[in-house]
């Protein structure tokens, strides 16, 4: 009988392996989802001054920057010059 139960132990043991892995499976496609989601949203140029954004560049997503409102789901990005002209209270020394 204990060959027995060990093989049934054994059956148990591998279902329960296989759920949890779809589950974890079910929950990152989910959470990678979300993010792409996100990711679209953001615009294509800066609000200010209309200069493009580059998606793919690396340089650019650490630069430049963005605000999100999440209650009206409003995404606002700004390139490092306008950032800095808005945060020093919109005046430029030109």
């Amino acid at each position: 009988m204990s060959a027995f139960d060990r093989k049934l132990r054994r059956a148990a043991s591998k279902k329960m392996a296989k759920e949890i892995k779809k589950n974890l499976d079910n929950i990152l496609s989910q959470q990678i989802e979300e993010r792409m989601k996100s990711f679209r949203k953001i615009p294509e140029e800066c609000l200010s001054c209309s200069t493009p954004f580059d998606k793919t560049s690396r340089e650019q997503a650490f630069s430049w920057m963005m605000q999100i409102n999440e209650e009206t789901d409003m995404y606002n990005l700004y390139c490092p010059d306008c950032y800095e002209n808005t945060t020093a209270g919109g005046t430029e020394d030109e």
